[in-house]
């Protein structure tokens, strides 16, 4: 109702922050400035507020031991100075919220300058973030000084701070254990199953802030976790959807990792300043890794620059995305630029964004009478298991596609189910009494629809029992691109209707 009221700058989900205490809360975010950050043209940083480390299904918090890693007087004699000569290299924040009780850094910050005198500190340390007693006041200077790369001995994780790092809530549905167990097979390399983490949420799940609120439901094992409603129901999020889902499945591959939220900032090329507000309000893993420490990981495919294809001020996004007002505003905010789908589509065929062997998501078989309860929503997508050969990619096509098609009026089948699926996609395009010959290509020879047999065939694949064969694969193309032509053309028939 008053979204430029200044006390609603220190409202969790409002303004300028998301809620770690009730994770998948619909966020408001505001443009009014919260600081200027001036610093090396073209760099984007990562300025922390407040870290996590424990998890329970629902919500972020600050364990005992986290909060205790550092005593407070300790923290503050060695991060924050109100004397001394500045470097020149140092970041400099210029503070404009009235109402921002945190501290703005980043992970490799060195020292903290402040102008005028410490601002009395409430708690805190470099690990949790600094959480203030008072506001900053307007035009408040705070520079940063960093550790230049390799000057900063990489943190060693002691057995209780390692066990922190891992934690996960014992009552964790165990199909999230599955993702992790088929994200890790055959590697032992940590940076390669965070790379492969990584890919997995960009090319399976949207963003979107226009999203509804997660229900925590004890009684409920598919609504009792935040993160596994979002990997098997929802499929579409923003930042704290895709960084929770992240962290969950790096700790159970063995990889420490802790929640931090604060503000994802882009000083432009050619410039060396950029204006924070609350649509630069972000959430993001920091993952420990051996040899290098603490290291920010993105989580979020809309927020990494490696996702976009740039031209001038405009960014054209490759993967899912869902581009309503809201989301437009605040992704627009958050990377300064003005953002736009590639080809008119959610997703650009072939595009790799990690170095690695991509792990895809596919649909796995269930026990017992499997044909009767794919008609059921609940059973829709059941649990996955994850290869790299033709099979999984034919499904992990075919997960794209009804994402594709959710656009164009088809709702995606983990909500209906693949038989209505399939009546509801002729319906929006109409059949055509076409049968595959085993080339793939399409024949006008009377027969069953070519989306029936599609449907029949990845219905055999995945709960029937039926032994693959590469004529799938050639069935798929042409189902695509059958789906995609006639989704076209019948809605240049309904325009030259009303025309």
């Amino acid at each position: 109702v008053f979204p430029r009221f200044p006390l609603l700058y220190a409202v969790p989900g409002y303004g300028m922050s998301f809620d770690e205490s009730k994770l998948g809360s619909r966020p408001h975010l505001i443009d009014t400035p919260l600081f200027e950050v001036e610093g090396p043209s073209g760099q984007t940083l990562y300025l922390r507020t407040r870290v996590f480390d424990s998890y329970n299904g629902s919500s972020w918090s600050m364990s005992g031991y986290f909060q205790k890693t550092q005593p407070v007087r300790a923290s503050l004699v060695d991060f924050l100075s109100s004397d001394g000569e500045v470097p020149d290299e140092a970041l400099t924040l210029s503070m404009a919220g009235r109402s921002f009780f945190y501290l703005p850094h980043t992970l490799n910050t060195k020292k903290i300058y402040l102008e005028s005198s410490q601002p009395l500190l409430k708690g805190g340390t470099m690990a949790t973030g600094f959480e203030l007693s008072g506001p900053f006041r307007d035009g408040e200077k705070i520079h940063l000084e960093q550790y230049f790369p390799g000057e900063l001995e990489p943190e060693i994780l002691k057995t209780d701070a390692r066990e922190s790092y891992l934690q996960i809530p014992e009552d964790l549905p165990e199909a999230l254990r599955e993702i992790a167990r088929g994200l890790s097979r055959d590697t032992v390399s940590k940076i390669e199953i965070l790379a492969r983490i990584e890919a997995f949420l960009a090319y399976n799940y949207t963003y979107s802030i226009d999203v509804d609120e997660y229900a925590y439901d004890r009684t409920d094992t598919r609504a009792a976790d935040f993160a596994y409603s979002f990997l098997f129901e929802r499929s579409t999020g923003y930042c704290v959807h895709f960084a929770t889902s992240f962290i969950l499945l790096a700790r159970l591959s063995g990889v420490p990792a802790r929640y931090a939220t604060g503000f994802l900032a882009r000083i432009p090329p050619g410039e060396t300043t950029a204006t924070v507000t609350g649509l630069s309000a972000h959430a993001w893993p920091e993952v420990w890794l051996e040899g290098s420490g603490w290291i920010n990981w993105e989580a979020t495919p809309a927020a990494n620059a490696a996702n976009y294809t740039i031209t001038g001020n405009e960014w054209l996004f490759n993967l899912g995305i869902d581009l309503d007002p809201a989301t437009t505003r605040q992704l627009e905010g958050l990377i300064g630029g003005s953002i736009v789908e590639a080809d008119g589509s959610r997703h650009r065929e072939g595009r790799k964004t990690v170095p690695v062997k991509l792990s895809l998501v596919v649909l796995g078989s269930i026990a017992g009478a499997a044909l009767l309860v794919v008609f059921s929503v609940r059973f829709a997508y059941p649990s996955i298991r994850y290869i790299a050969d033709e099979e999984g990619r034919l499904y992990f096509g075919m997960r794209r596609l009804s994402r594709r098609l959710e656009r164009k009026g088809v709702p995606r089948p983990v909500k209906t189910g693949w038989v209505l699926w399939a009546e509801n996609l002729k319906k929006r395009i109409g059949t055509i009494d076409t049968q595959i010959d085993t080339q793939g290509e399409g024949s006008d020879e009377p027969g069953d629809p070519l989306i029936d047999t599609m449907i029949g065939t990845l219905m055999g694949l995945a709960y029937g029992g039926q032994a693959w064969s590469p004529e799938a694969s050639s069935r798929f193309a042409a189902f695509r691109k059958y789906v995609l032509r006639n989704i076209r053309r019948r809605k240049k028939r309904r325009e030259y209707s009303v025309s």
